[in-house]
């Protein structure tokens, strides 16, 4: 085990943080466990105070809310009194870890050298809050982020990172409007000189994010974030953004996501309840309600029906919770809600999402009667998993997700652990690549010669779940309109970085890999979606990472170069009787109606950037 170091940041040491602590020493030497309290107190033992130590070493600025906004300040505190370890943990006290997780990370972490470990680390664009303030100050960097309540980093970044906070506070002109947060500061400073980051994968199970939920709803075995075991906790965090919803019009979207990630608790629904009529929701339920509510169901029910027409000067759709499914009698129930206008372009290259839907109102059925030979995979969002009817015509498209999002009349939704059933992995072949370099050709060439082919379901673009995943491939596998088991999946780039979960989970598929020239493969990513040096170092750093997780671990691998396919496509068969299918097939642009590949020019900057600072190779890996 490496020699490391855990940090519990936190306002004060209570229950939360001594079960963090007792859950850390089953592991880690009481000596390196450290908590660091953002309030000014003597220094005792591990008890470490950051006002103080802020103070002393210059590092404080007029702004009330710096300890939250920085924290990797609660680095430097520990590092410049123990520099002696080689990396340093982070944790917020509001994380969920047991002693299997903290197995679970410890074994991830031993095996990944990297100088940076954060949840979601990747390229932001400028819709990030905090892209502006950093863009500010390093107007020729890149942003990245990540998320910060898990962090590790090493000895030398810390001191770098450290070094380069100091610098900025003398240049002066530092305060509250403009001062880098945790998040952009560490990602964006270490992406940008040369140190090695990635992302922490245990925290990949669609709950490790900024949706408050109750310990009693949460899975064993996991990390999650934020943590709380009392539902008071998780209403007084959760109001500030409930009453802005109800001024700006999301109360419904917001109110049900806080509900939904917490069983629907009647407790923490009747406070939500209460905020959203002002406390005095029983009156005004009554003085409302009127002929929309169904009489025979309860308070509950009303409220909610209620709350889906509440909206000032609009219309507002909220789904009924699964707390109400069980009062209806439909324990094993699923949704399905009208579709009645798209709110997005066919040609956009957006993730799929039932968010660009207008929709109409959620009813219930149960799961047996969904025909899934109709319904299919469409997106992963809210921990469910969304279906939309899908006719046989979307899989001769060039990319499903779009065929889907123009053509779906109803949306259903599911539990994602309620199917399973035999998949025949043999049958199975997986085509991952680094976009822009045939993919979607090789999809449709292996369709000509009779695969039943999915060329990019968005629900694995967006999770690397093993049960979605499982729940996704069985359904396409067993339920599609060929009868055929024979099938294969073509991915964005951005499930490369799920590639391990693949790979422990689907050791007996068929895996194919695309590649290009480099150079050509930056100049059509520039020229096709305007993409800076950043997005293409990391969509190029995942692709070449995947490939080679890939020679290591997979027996069926096949590896092909897209210069090497045009000229020659027997290399996807050399049966003679597929040879017709193939050429045929190679007549006609595989992405036409969707992508414009008529466009030839590129940003020769960003294009030149990258070359000269990516000094990666996939050529070196085949």
């Amino acid at each position: 085990m490496k020699n490391y170091c855990f940090i519990i940041r936190c306002i004060d040491v209570g229950e939360a943080e001594i079960n963090i602590f007792n859950t850390l020493k089953t592991r880690i030497p009481e000596k390196s466990i450290f908590y660091l309290i953002d309030q000014d107190q003597d220094d005792l033992q591990n008890h470490l105070s950051l006002p103080k130590f802020r103070r002393e070493k210059k590092l404080q600025i007029d702004d009330r809310r710096l300890g939250w906004k920085c924290g990797d300040y609660c680095f430097y505190r520990v590092y410049d009194e123990h520099p002696d370890y080689d990396y340093y943990w982070l944790i917020e006290s509001d994380v969920y870890i047991d002693n299997e997780s903290l197995n679970k990370l410890i074994i991830e972490s031993d095996d990944n050298n990297s100088d940076l470990m954060i949840h979601n680390f990747g390229p932001r664009t400028e819709k990030w809050d905090w892209h502006g303030i950093y863009k500010n100050h390093y107007p020729k960097q890149e942003i990245y982020g990540g998320l910060f309540p898990l962090v590790r980093l090493t000895g030398s970044a810390i001191k770098d990172l450290y070094r380069e906070r100091l610098e900025l506070i003398k240049k002066g002109n530092i305060d509250n409007k403009n001062m880098p947060n945790d998040e952009s500061f560490v990602c964006s400073f270490l992406a940008n000189n040369g140190y090695k980051c990635s992302d922490i994968k245990i925290t990949k199970n669609g709950d490790f994010n900024l949706t408050r939920k109750h310990i009693s709803h949460i899975k064993k075995g996991g990390i999650y974030h934020p943590v709380f075991s009392d539902y008071d906790s998780i209403f007084e965090k959760e109001s500030l953004k409930l009453t802005a919803a109800v001024s700006d019009g999301s109360f419904a979207e917001v109110s049900y996501k806080i509900l939904q990630r917490n069983n629907f608790n009647e407790s923490l629904y009747e406070k939500i309840v209460g905020k959203l009529f002002n406390g005095n929701k029983i009156d005004k339920l009554r003085d409302l309600a009127n002929s929309n509510m169904m009489e025979s169901l309860d308070f509950s029910l009303s409220a909610f029906e209620l709350a889906k027409n509440f909206r000032p000067g609009g219309q507002m759709l909220i789904r009924r919770s699964d707390e109400l499914r069980t009062k209806l009698g439909l324990t094993n129930s699923v949704g399905l809600t009208p579709i009645l206008s798209k709110k997005i372009d066919k040609k956009s290259t957006k993730l799929a999402s039932y968010k660009d839907f207008n929709l109409g109102v959620r009813s219930l059925t149960k799961l047996q009667e969904i025909n899934f030979h109709r319904f299919k995979p469409f997106s992963y969002e809210d921990s469910r998993l969304y279906l939309v009817d899908t006719d046989e015509s979307a899989y001769k498209a060039p990319f499903l997700y779009s065929e889907q999002r123009d053509n779906a009349i109803i949306l259903c939704d599911i539990p994602t652990q309620s199917i399973s059933g035999k998949i025949n992995q043999e049958k199975i072949t997986f085509i991952f690549s680094i976009g822009r370099c045939g993919s979607t050709l090789v999809s449709k060439l292996l369709s000509s010669i009779g695969f039943f082919d999915i060329s990019e379901c968005d629900v694995f673009t967006q999770t690397g779940d093993k049960d979605v995943i499982n729940t996704s491939v069985y359904i396409f596998q067993n339920f599609n309109p060929t009868n055929n088991r024979k099938i294969s999946f073509k991915f964005r780039s951005q499930t490369n970085r799920f590639i391990e979960d693949y790979i422990s989970n689907f050791k007996d598929a068929n895996y194919i890999f695309l590649y290009r020239n480099k150079s050509d493969w930056a100049k059509s990513y520039s020229g096709k979606f305007n993409w800076k040096e950043g997005e293409l170092t990391y969509t190029y750093t995942t692709g070449y990472n995947c490939l080679k997780k890939l020679k290591s671990s997979i027996k069926n691998l096949q590896i092909i170069n897209y210069d090497k396919l045009i000229k020659d496509p027997k290399l996807i068969s050399s049966k003679p009787e597929d040879l017709t299918s193939i050429k045929e097939t190679m007549s006609k642009d595989s992405q036409q109606g969707i992508i414009d590949n008529s466009n030839k020019e590129f940003n020769k900057t960003e294009v030149s950037k990258f070359l000269s600072n990516c000094k990666l190779d996939i050529n070196d890996l085949v």
